[in-house]
């Protein structure tokens, strides 16, 4: 569950940084 959490967060940062 962390994992997936952390994947997820990974992943918002991933977009947030191309969305910028």
């Amino acid at each position: 569950m962390a994992e997936k959490n952390g994947n997820e967060m990974t992943s918002s940062l991933m977009i947030a940084s191309i969305n910028r």
